[in-house]
């Protein structure tokens, strides 16, 4: 995927969370959003991830609308992968079941989310944006989930009848919890709070 690379290369060049363009309270604000996904994601870890076939759903909703809204305060590059990683990370270190074999699938969702982030002109707060960007994260990872992961790590091989329907329910919760992340955006502008400048500015 060289368009996607070549999206990544460039809008990470100088302005990136990694880099010095990013300011000490950008980073801490990243820190408190991993651990904000995590608290989001308790709820489904608690049982909601026993619904049938409405377990994508449930999960997508709270996790994007987490992560929309914390990218939205720290709008750079490199923040996605910051924040998907980083609760990946802490999901498996509070577990007790760090595995590496899984590291790659986060990568690879954090990296299509960022390239959906560059390619509609990085800015969050713009409703295109925050729906590609939670679009292409939810279908990265339910494909990636159910098509290669399952089979692969833990011998679970799925119809293709029920890896389309998990995908297309974790894209509507995608798709709500965007829309939950850019109306609290919108309402954070209307009460006279600065709006996060964009990955170029």
């Amino acid at each position: 995927l060289p368009p996607a690379w070549w999206l990544l290369a460039r809008g990470w060049r100088g302005r990136s969370v990694f880099g010095s363009a990013a300011s000490p309270a950008e980073r801490v604000t990243l820190a408190l959003g991993v651990a904000l996904l995590f608290v989001a994601l308790l709820p489904f870890r608690g049982g909601l991830a026993r619904v049938p076939l409405l377990d994508a759903l449930i999960y997508a909703i709270p996790y994007s609308a987490a992560l929309l809204a914390m990218l939205c305060l720290v709008p750079r590059p490199g923040a996605l992968t910051t924040l998907i990683l980083g609760q990946a990370l802490l999901a498996q270190l509070l577990g007790g079941n760090l595995n590496p074999l899984t590291w790659p699938y986060h990568l690879w969702i954090a990296w299509s989310a960022e390239a959906a982030f560059l390619a509609t002109g990085a800015n969050p707060c713009a409703l295109p944006t925050a729906l590609s960007v939670a679009l292409a994260r939810g279908a990265v990872s339910n494909a990636y989930s159910y098509a290669l992961l399952a089979p692969l790590l833990w011998r679970k091989v799925y119809a293709p009848w029920y890896i389309a329907a998990k995908v297309s329910l974790g894209l509507v919760g995608c798709a709500l919890g965007a829309w939950l992340a850019w109306s609290w955006a919108r309402r954070w502008a209307a009460n006279g709070q600065a709006t996060p400048p964009t990955a170029g500015g």
